[in-house]
């Protein structure tokens, strides 16, 4: 998604200590994370019926939309086991500025929310058990499997990309399932250098 650019600080060294914390910070963040959410949410139709009527984004409009997605996002790879920063602050994320507000997306976005929503939530159950096996990697090898780390950052960033879709950042629509699962899930076939297998 081109509208959408980020990166997290993370690498393949992780800190034993900061994994076995995480299970037992998850709901209290979970909790404030989400009422701050909820926050947003019953902001969220007076901001859209305002991009509505002015059909025009602000820089403020953006700065606000990406804030709120960083919080989230910085949350996110914290709990995904993709950084030990603390306090989280390994993503940055950058929007592309548009001033024009496409009146479509703004009807439609609660709509494909809701199918980004549910996808997120079915995808969830495969990547526990995914979060588990690099959980307890970390703590044998004090370091992230690469092929686990690479599942959990395509998770990431289907979520990330919705979030900035949904939160009114972007207008770009993103896509419906996770680019590159099926690929990162197939394992890698060498070729050699004349071609062959």
């Amino acid at each position: 998604m081109q509208s959408v650019t980020y990166q997290v600080d993370g690498g393949h060294l992780a800190d034993r200590k900061a994994a076995l914390l995480r299970p037992f910070l998850a709901p209290l963040v979970a909790i404030v994370v989400g009422l701050y959410a909820l926050l947003q949410l019953i902001i969220w139709p007076f901001s859209a019926l305002l991009l509505f009527f002015r059909r025009e984004r602000t820089m403020g409009d953006l700065e606000r939309s990406r804030s709120f997605v960083s919080l989230c996002s910085n949350w996110s790879a914290y709990f995904l086991l993709l950084s030990d920063q603390w306090p989280p602050k390994a993503v940055r994320i950058r929007f592309s500025y548009s001033p024009l507000v496409s009146r479509f997306e703004l009807l439609f976005r609660p709509f494909f929310g809701i199918l980004l929503t549910f996808n997120a939530l079915i995808l969830l159950i495969p990547e526990c058990f995914v979060w588990v096996l690099q959980w307890f990697h970390i703590m044998l090898y004090c370091r992230r499997h690469p092929r686990l780390h690479k599942l959990l950052l395509i998770y990431f960033q289907f979520v990330l990309f919705a979030r900035a879709y949904f939160w009114l950042g972007v207008d770009e629509r993103p896509p419906l399932f996770p680019q590159g699962l099926m690929r990162a899930l197939t394992p890698h076939s060498h070729v050699a250098h004349d071609g062959h297998l």
